[in-house]
């Protein structure tokens, strides 16, 4: 909490006229060049991860920043642990619509392939699924 407060604190005194810019160059360059993970242990980056995203479940632009702030500082969404468990299926299993269209976005513009990682919710509507019809196993054909 103290951390994130004095981001806070720090982001208004830069920010001049609400400048999203200031925003994005304090998560994206600043706080990275004073904190690393990226020699911690994967499940320790994961949830340095979660407490970072967890606090940002509303505001868009908020998730984003925190998302690339984690990056930067040696998070990798492709990690998994031993258990399996990455950034990705984490974030999946949180059900929020709004990271889901961020975390698509955000492998689409590190061009990565996210497919095995997704859960069936990361589909898009209109994929098809087969599904194999088992009522008719083991029924002799009418024919």
């Amino acid at each position: 909490k103290a951390f994130w407060h004095s981001i806070k604190s720090i982001n208004e005194i830069l920010k001049k006229d609400n400048d999203e810019e200031t925003t994005k160059n304090l998560y994206q360059k600043v706080v990275p060049n004073l904190v690393s993970i990226s020699n911690s242990s994967v499940s320790n980056k994961l949830n340095i991860g979660k407490n970072i995203l967890s606090w940002a479940t509303k505001n868009e632009m908020e998730f984003v920043n925190r998302l690339n702030l984690w990056n930067k500082m040696g998070g990798n969404i492709m990690e998994t642990t031993k258990e399996n468990e990455s950034i990705v299926s984490w974030i999946s299993s949180q059900k929020n619509e709004m990271w889901d269209k961020v975390i698509i976005n955000f492998a689409k513009e590190k061009n990565l392939n996210l497919n095995k990682f997704y859960p069936a919710h990361f589909k898009p509507k209109n994929s098809i699924h087969i599904t194999r019809n088992n009522s008719m196993d083991g029924k002799h054909s009418p024919f």
